[in-house]
C-alpha cells in the first residue's frame, strides 16, 4: 500500500511540473523528457505490479534510463501437493534498474526515444518472501 501512494504522488509531482525543453530536428519537435509506465506487467503478473520508467534524451540518438518497478510473487497453490501454505506474510519486493541507450540511427525512422537501441544496463532486486507452511497427508493437515 504504501508503494502505491508514493507511485501516485511520484506521477501527480512529474505531471504538474512545467514542461520539459523538446529537441527539434528537421522541423519536428521531440520530447527530451519521458515518463512511461508498462502495461503490459500489470495484465501477465496482475494489478499488484508496476514498472515506472523515466528517460532523458540528451543529445540524438544518445539516452538514459532509470526504471522502478514493484512487484509481487504469486500465489503458490498446488491442490495435489503434499505441502499447505497457511498464509503469506511478505510475497514481494521492488527492482531498479538503469540503463544507458545507445538508439541505432540508421537502423530507426525516428529519433530517440523512438526505435530501437543498444543498452548496457545495471539491475537490482530486493525481494522478501515469507509464508506459514503446513506439511499435509492426502490433502488434510498432519497433527500429531
Amino acid at each position: 500500500m504504501r508503494y502505491r501512494i508514493i507511485a501516485v504522488l511520484s506521477i501527480i509531482l512529474w505531471s504538474c511540473s512545467s514542461k520539459g525543453q523538446e529537441l527539434s530536428m528537421d522541423s519536428i519537435t521531440y520530447p527530451r523528457h519521458v515518463l512511461k509506465y508498462n502495461v503490459s506487467t500489470p495484465m501477465l503478473f496482475g494489478f499488484d505490479n508496476a514498472i515506472l520508467s523515466y528517460e532523458r534524451v540528451y543529445k540524438p540518438g544518445r539516452s538514459w534510463s532509470v526504471n522502478v518497478g514493484f512487484r509481487n510473487l504469486p500465489r503458490l497453490a498446488d491442490p495435489d501437493s503434499s505441502f499447505l501454505i497457511n498464509e503469506y506474510k511478505k510475497k514481494g519486493g521492488i527492482s531498479v534498474m538503469a540503463d544507458y541507450r545507445f538508439y541505432l540511427m540508421k537502423e530507426n525512422r525516428y529519433p530517440a526515444p523512438r526505435g530501437v537501441f543498444l543498452a548496457p544496463f545495471i539491475i537490482g532486486f530486493s525481494d522478501q518472501f515469507s509464508t506459514g507452511l503446513s506439511v499435509t497427508k492426502d490433502g488434510s493437515p498432519i497433527t500429531d
